[in-house]
């Protein structure tokens, strides 16, 4: 799952022996961020209630082996948009919930099988931000936004920053109509979580023991259409809906 949600391009670069590459920022925040939350759930479930996807009972609590081993399944299956589980997520501690939510939006690099926002959107991100407040106390500065040792043009900040607003949106509107369809909150914001990022795991009436079973003819079309939107990460949706799209030009 880690592999698959890897950048393939390092691949090539490492079968032509050019195993430097492997250096990169984005890489080495993914593994970090993988790390950081394998540890938070980890420590969250150590005397945890345990219940394994065998149809059978809770039993027993999770010891130290065990909540490393199904914890960070669990991450990277959530961080990789894979989907897979082997436990009943849905009677973790909180915090490791939340984990997994978090992972479901930071997702895996560009250029991978993963969903997700991506690892160097949120490095963009962050690095915007930076470049925003260092302007606002130096305001003479003129300084070229860069990523790494290239050059990022504006309109590309521009892009990450409308890919950010839309992933917000449509989380927040998704779950607003799904409540308003009958859901809980809980149940809403996971399945939002689940369809945008096209994960796979969601919580409480969708959770790993249940299905999708339960919506209506309208929470189906709404699930499918958020899957569409975040499968093609947005823009190639709305620019079909935009009427210039199929204006010809005169």
């Amino acid at each position: 799952m880690i592999i698959g949600s890897m950048n393939f391009s390092l691949f090539f670069y490492c079968l032509q022996g050019k195993f430097y590459r492997l250096y990169e920022r984005e890489l080495i925040i993914y593994i970090c961020v993988i790390a950081v939350f394998c540890f938070i759930v980890a420590y969250s479930l150590v005397g945890a209630p345990k219940q394994l996807l065998t149809g059978e009972p809770p039993t027993g609590v999770y010891s130290l082996h065990e909540a490393i081993r199904h914890g960070t399944f669990q991450i990277v299956s959530a961080i990789s948009t894979t989907g897979f589980s082997s436990v009943n997520f849905d009677i973790w501690p909180f915090i490791g919930q939340v984990a997994m939510m978090i992972v479901m939006y930071i997702g895996g690099m560009s250029g991978s099988t993963a969903g997700g926002i991506k690892i160097i959107r949120h490095y963009m991100l962050f690095r915007i931000f930076l470049h925003k407040v260092e302007t606002l106390f130096r305001p003479e500065t003129v300084r070229s936004f860069r990523i790494g040792d290239k050059e990022v043009d504006a309109s590309v900040t521009t892009t990450v920053l409308v890919y950010f607003f839309l992933t917000i949106f449509l989380s927040v509107a998704g779950t607003f109509i799904y409540v308003m369809d009958g859901l809980d909150p809980e149940t809403s914001i996971g399945l939002v979580s689940c369809m945008v990022n096209d994960t796979g795991l969601a919580f409480r009436a969708a959770g790993p023991l249940e299905s999708c079973a339960f919506l209506s003819d309208f929470g189906y079309l709404l699930s499918s259409a958020l899957m569409i939107f975040g499968r093609l990460e947005f823009f190639a949706v709305f620019a079909i809906l935009v009427p210039s799209f199929w204006r010809q030009d005169q």
